[in-house]
């Protein structure tokens, strides 16, 4: 008992709460999420795209005059200034053409979607990155997207015209191995269409390799970055791929202003950032992201998308899209602001307004190939025309692909159940997966050869782990993290669906010849576990309907996924885990284990914990009332900070921390000491903003 209570002493005169105490939410960063929850439609633009934002936008302004993480060697940046160079000299060759200066051959080329572009070509590709890579030079393209360039390069409307330049510089580089070769485009509507996006044949070995964990097959394994840190995924444990509805909604408007500075599922940024959050891994952390050739094959379609919205400027609205560069009272993001690691490492003196230059989106210098539509969609073997739906989508992985592709290297194929999150999240009525009157569910197969067929999506998120990379300050090391239990706390989400109807029948029948009043609300709904059920404790359980990141598949058992992430403030390094809870239940609990930067000596560490599902939502943060007992539970900001005096609030090893939760007996029975846990997250979907509190000053 006393040792329990020493863990929240309170300190006299400085409010902190024994060795892990909570703290507030910088003032940026909270400004960010209350701003961002006002402006958006929380209905459509889930609190996780909030909140990635947000935080992201805060740990840029941390690093927002730092260099490139590892130094370039001499021989990249003679590279860069080269590839500078070739920018000027194509500039100033389009800027003549009227005086019958000829642009290089190659730009008679077009970008085509990766799925159309032909075997040879797209083998041509890869094998020019491969060839970069080995020579260091991909390194050297990448390290641009990192530290101060951040700020300029995301979050507003300099976004557009910085990622169309960086998507150049790697175009130079490429025709410096293959003139013949364009960058092609991910258009992942193709993929968001299929009935299980999990499944996408981008995720095979003909085309980027393995989503899930480190990258082991196709043309990219065994890729390391910089910090010697391995290529690596974590897909599928929240954002979406791109839908059709997004692109509606962006042609939708006028100005550029309104598809770049406003949060909304118009917002070419924010659907942009749902895609670098389903694949994980490094294309989760903004200053890795490049590395993952995925990249650049999802901003070359961003980039397209913006080219469309130019075209209906231009023939809709009679607006030049050349002079529609907003106004702004961000710095970074001013017109003459320069574009940040371009202009410093390739001598080039462009700014954002530079960007958005007609010169880029002339056919002359630029070109795209449509991409692929309903009903010829593009004539490829790797994707599918749906006469159901009348849509275009992805063909899926083969048996064998699948088979590499699940935890357990089996592929299982348990009966699943579909279910739309809520009426509200059609994505909307024009998301054809959900489209009405479908008698027939099933969609066209395409053979690929004697021996394996294209199968049904019967892949499940609960088939992948999460590989976490360890860099601690950008440099891998595991012994330097300490673990803490994070306790959580989930309410049933609207619409889940779960067959379960022998016992509820019987119970029903058991109420009428009685003569008894039924709890029970209808014996149609076939679910003894749905809460509304029983009226006394659906008194108890509001329900909201938040955004979702679209259609979930729920697993027939009932379990679903709660990640945890922690991200350092005081220390750069990140970590993410998951909770698995029964989603059947009305309430469910579990404990994740996140790890944090270990304290050294008289070191404080600070540390924000958040918590989410894979649909978006995002779990309210809850700190232990110190000396409670029971324990109860406040809000909070999810900022913990913890220091190294015993006893400590952390193991320094996941076994640590395991024993520090439980206590076992003589006969090695363990009980668990949960009420010692100081962190909490509670995941009751609300349609209410999470950060509606301040949490910036002390109450």
């Amino acid at each position: 008992m006393g040792l329990i209570h020493l863990l929240f002493l309170t300190f006299a005169g400085c409010g902190i709460h024994g060795y892990m105490w909570k703290d507030w939410l910088p003032g940026d960063l909270e400004d960010c999420l209350l701003n961002q929850c006002k402006q958006a439609d929380l209905s459509k633009l889930t609190m996780y795209n909030i909140e990635y934002m947000c935080l992201n936008k805060h740990m840029a302004k941390l690093n927002a005059h730092k260099d490139m993480i590892t130094p370039l060697t001499d021989s990249q940046k003679e590279y860069l200034l080269h590839l500078g160079r070739k920018f000027k000299g194509i500039e100033y060759a389009y800027r003549r053409r009227k005086r019958s200066t000829r642009l290089p051959a190659h730009f008679l080329h077009k970008r085509q979607e990766i799925r159309v572009m032909p075997e040879k070509q797209r083998k041509a590709y890869f094998n020019a990155l491969n060839k970069l890579k080995t020579r260091g030079f991909y390194d050297a393209i990448s390290n641009l997207h990192q530290q101060t360039a951040i700020q300029g390069a995301h979050f507003g409307c300099g976004f557009l015209g910085w990622h169309r330049v960086f998507l150049l510089i790697l175009q130079l580089a490429v025709w410096d191995i293959n003139p013949t070769v364009m960058l092609p485009y991910c258009d992942t509507r193709l993929d968001y269409n299929m009935n299980n996006p999990r499944d996408t044949i981008l995720s095979s070995q003909k085309y980027f390799g393995n989503f899930n964990g480190i990258v082991k097959s196709g043309p990219f394994k065994n890729w390391t970055t910089p910090t010697n840190v391995k290529l690596q995924r974590n897909g599928f444990n929240g954002g979406s791929f791109i839908t059709d509805e997004n692109i509606r909604q962006t042609m939708a408007k006028r100005h550029t202003r309104e598809v770049c500075a406003v949060p909304g599922i118009f917002n070419i940024e924010h659907y942009h950032n749902s895609v670098h959050v389903i694949i994980g891994g490094l294309m989760g952390d903004l200053n890795w992201a490049p590395c993952d050739p995925i990249f650049f094959c999802h901003h070359n379609f961003i980039d397209y998308v913006w080219e469309q919205f130019r075209i209906h400027q231009r023939k809709d609205e009679g607006i030049d899209p050349g002079n529609d560069y907003p106004n702004t009272n961000d710095n970074w993001h001013k017109p003459d602001a320069k574009m940040e690691m371009i202009d410093r490492y390739l001598n080039l003196n462009l700014t954002h307004k530079h960007g958005y230059d007609n010169m880029f989106s002339d056919e002359i210098m630029i070109a795209w190939e449509k991409s692929p539509s309903y009903p010829n969609c593009g004539n490829s073997p790797d994707i599918i025309k749906d006469d159901t739906r009348q849509v275009c989508h992805s063909i899926s992985l083969t048996v064998d692909e699948k088979k590499n592709h699940t935890w357990f290297g089996v592929m299982r194929s348990p009966k699943k159940d579909e279910f739309k999150v809520t009426n509200a999240f059609k994505a909307a009525s024009h998301d054809r997966r959900l489209k009405k009157n479908i008698k027939k569910r099933s969609v066209s197969y395409r053979r690929r050869d004697k021996k394996t067929w294209n199968v049904p999506a019967r892949s499940s998120p609960l088939d992948y782990t999460v590989e976490n990379t360890f860099k601690l300050n950008d440099k891998v090391t595991a012994k330097a993290w300490g673990f803490i239990p994070v306790r959580i706390v989930y309410k049933r989400r609207p619409g889940a669906h779960f067959d379960v109807e022998t016992a509820k029948y019987q119970r029903v029948l058991e109420e009428v010849a009685e003569n008894k009043p039924q709890e029970s609300l209808s014996i149609a709904d076939k679910d003894l576990y749905d809460p509304q059920n029983y009226p006394r404790l659906w008194k108890k359980i509001k329900e909201g309907k938040p955004a979702s990141y679209g259609k979930i598949r729920a697993a027939g058992s009932g379990a679903y996924k709660i990640m945890v992430k922690s991200t350092g403030f005081s220390y750069n390094g990140k970590y993410t885990d998951y909770a698995i809870v029964d989603e059947r239940q009305a309430l469910s609990e579990a404990v994740a284990y996140v790890a944090i930067k270990r304290p050294v000596g008289n070191e404080t560490v600070k540390s924000f914990v958040m918590a989410y599902d894979p649909a978006g939502n995002v779990c309210e943060a809850r700190c232990k009332v110190p000396g409670s007992k029971p324990p109860k539970y406040e809000r909070c900001s999810g900022v913990i900070k913890v220091n190294s005096k015993t006893p400590k609030m952390y193991g320094e090893n996941l076994g640590d921390a395991y024993l520090m939760r439980y206590r076992f007996q003589g006969d090695d029975l363990p009980s668990n000491h949960d009420g010692d846990i100081f962190l909490m997250f509670f995941c009751k979907y609300s349609n209410e903003c999470p950060w509606t509190e301040s949490y910036t000053k002390k109450k």
